[in-house]
């Protein structure tokens, strides 16, 4: 059995409240938080869908929708988020029987992953204990000086050609992922991912290319570029 947990308590700071909350904002007849659950339904590798909330009014919406959008067979579980994404995740993970064996973790701010991305990343954390989707840096990336003045100094370049940008969903096996963020917890360390969390225990992640844009929506600007690629992908 597995089990995903689809992050969706996050508070939107940054999106100077443009909308009231941008993981149930709708393009075409679907909010984002269904455009993610749509990939999991079609992909049928969880049994369990865990879902995080910020608050009541937030839970029952959510509930509603992950409810409808659960095939037969998929127990949906809502758990109250935490401050930052490490207390969700583990907030999630105290609700997970110890039959299952894969977890994935996804951020539901990323609503264009597809379901053969999560029919992959099964396979990889099945072979290599965690796996990841991600996408190689293609920009080049300046390290600023020490000597700042009225605006950041430009210092040397960075060698891109080992540099990936992390994405979600993460996926591993049940096992890592729990000591891993109990490792994390423990040194009070603010990971900003589990690869991060499972990166204390040595273990290596592996890097899965998406192979297509899969964007986290942050800012007021990212919703016009999630429409535009909703719109496309119905074309």
């Amino acid at each position: 059995m597995n089990a995903a947990i689809l992050l969706a308590a996050g508070r939107g700071s940054r999106m100077r409240k443009c909308v009231d909350d941008k993981i149930l904002y709708e393009v075409g007849g679907c909010t984002l938080f269904a455009k993610s659950l749509l990939a999991f339904r079609e992909a049928a590798v969880a049994n369990l869908w865990i879902v995080t909330y910020r608050d009541q009014s937030q839970k029952e919406l959510l509930e509603s929708e992950a409810s409808k959008m659960a095939p037969e067979g998929v127990k949906v579980i809502l758990v109250k988020g935490g401050e930052e994404r490490r207390h969700s995740v583990q907030n999630a993970l105290a609700k997970i029987t110890p039959e299952i064996q894969i977890i994935f973790v996804h951020d539901c701010a990323r609503p264009m992953i597809r379901a053969k991305s999560l029919v992959k990343l099964l396979s990889v954390a099945i072979e290599t204990g965690g796996a990841t989707l991600a996408h190689p840096v293609i920009d080049t990336i300046k390290q600023t000086r020490e000597d700042q003045g009225s605006y950041p100094i430009a210092g040397h370049t960075i060698d891109r050609s080992s540099l990936w940008a992390m994405e979600t969903p993460q996926t591993f096996q049940a096992k890592l992922l729990r000591e891993g963020m109990v490792q994390a917890l423990a040194k009070n360390l603010s990971v900003t991912d589990e690869t991060s969390a499972v990166g204390l225990l040595g273990h290596p992640v592996s890097l899965v290319d998406s192979g297509y844009p899969n964007p986290k929506v942050t800012t007021p600007a990212d919703l016009s570029y999630i429409e535009f690629l909703i719109n496309k992908e119905k074309a």
